[in-house]
């Protein structure tokens, strides 16, 4: 989800889009039931080109302002680039959205049920446009881990040390619910943005703009548009993309197709996987878990960054557990103040701990190698564990320039 960090919204009034659903509302259940067969019937006749030149006349007639191009990539992949008159302005306004424009609800349950209810109204929704780029459930049972069958979590189960299906394991009671669809909850989870009052929005053209982490992006809503309607906009602050010798638009487009990226957040891999289903290799964000085993001792969770140092949290805990007796004294021995346990003991326990470490990093690389033969025909699933691969060979490569004596 795209967060909003703006204080002010002042809420739209009911439109005549409105009044007519509450009359379709208002119809007996069967001749609601026609309607969106007869709907659904038109809207399959539909080819990809056709429903994306109908959108654009659509955001056109909606108010919907934008210095982006939509375009279609292989596989139904949908992407955002810049118009050339903007390239030579350096323009950074990529977007503004009338609130109007969108789907709003207070919570994610709520914004499902109505995405579904102007889905199954078909082309009688004055969304229609917008609901028929929406990914099919099929493409969703593809890339979000939630829709999985077993036999694909468990080829990496072992890889990533328990890591996703943990995950999986604590997501909230939304995702089984019955009186939510399931279809219309993972267009929310996975496309939805907040506003400042902390409601939800299904924006259009918004959700089609792709995730990159090093970009910086800065969205508000302001209340003064050209009509007193309230406009969500979109702004890419150059002064804060990756430095660079590079031009602003060099450092934030990525060739050859030239697609514009904005960031949703500093996000793990597992969690852009988990909530959006796509993996990024090279996340600057990314983190991984290592179990460190000792004996006749609790397991120890490690949390290693993409440059692959170390949770000092993690360090200090085996510092302590690893210290001998004469070093387990002296750090009894120091003033309150000094009895730090995250703090260096000694270089005798500090090799020892990262000994006990590249033990564990070794069977982790292991496994995710075999993982990576078992996927090997699984592109999402082979992104992810090499996200993985690369956090803990940045680990062994940071280890090595310590102690090259632990690593041949």
């Amino acid at each position: 989800m795209i967060k909003s960090n703006t204080q002010k919204l002042v809420k739209i009034g009911i439109t005549s889009a409105s009044s007519r659903r509450s009359f379709i509302r208002s119809l007996p259940l069967f001749l609601q039931s026609g309607l969106r067969k007869r709907s659904s019937s038109i809207a399959q006749f539909k080819t990809e080109s056709m429903k994306l030149d109908i959108f654009r006349s659509w955001c056109s007639a909606q108010g919907i302002k934008t210095s982006l191009e939509i375009r279609e990539g292989n596989g139904g992949y949908r992407y955002t680039v810049l118009d050339s008159a903007v390239k030579q302005t350096g323009q950074l306004n990529l977007l503004q959205v009338p609130l109007s424009s969108c789907l709003i609800a207070d919570s994610s349950e709520q914004l499902a049920d109505r995405l579904e209810f102007e889905k199954n109204l078909g082309s009688d929704s004055e969304f229609a446009p917008y609901i028929d780029l929406l990914p099919s459930f099929d493409s969703f049972q593809k890339t979000l881990p939630r829709f999985w069958n077993p036999d694909r979590l468990a080829l990496v189960e072992a890889a990533d040390g328990g890591a996703l299906s943990k995950l999986l394991q604590a997501d909230d009671p939304r995702v089984n619910s019955p009186f939510v669809d399931p279809w219309a909850l993972a267009c929310v989870d996975s496309r939805c943005n907040f506003l400042p009052d902390k409601r939800y929005s299904l924006t259009p053209v918004l959700d089609m703009i792709n995730h990159r982490s090093s970009v910086a992006t800065r969205m508000f809503v302001d209340a003064t548009g050209e009509d007193g309607l309230d406009l969500l906009n979109l702004e890419i602050d150059a002064n804060k993309l990756p430095r660079s010798d590079k031009s602003w638009f060099e450092r934030l487009v990525n060739p050859p197709s030239n697609e514009i990226f904005i960031s949703y957040g500093d996000l793990t891999n597992r969690q852009t996987l988990l909530n959006y289903g796509f993996v990024d290799e090279e996340n600057p964000h990314n983190t991984e878990e290592l179990q460190i085993r000792m004996i006749r001792q609790p397991k120890i969770t490690a949390t290693i960054e993409s440059d692959g140092s170390i949770d000092e949290e993690s360090l200090g805990k085996l510092r302590q557990s690893l210290a001998n007796a004469i070093e387990s004294d002296v750090l009894q021995s120091l003033p309150d103040k000094e009895k730090n346990p995250l703090l260096f003991v000694s270089p005798r326990n500090e090799e020892e701990v990262f000994a006990l470490i590249v033990g564990e990093l070794e069977i982790a690389k292991d496994k995710v190698m075999n993982g990576l033969e078992l996927v090997a025909d699984d592109e999402l699933l082979t992104r992810y564990l090499s996200g993985r691969l690369n956090v803990l060979q940045a680990a062994t490569k940071k280890i090595k320039e310590k102690f090259p004596q632990l690593l041949s």
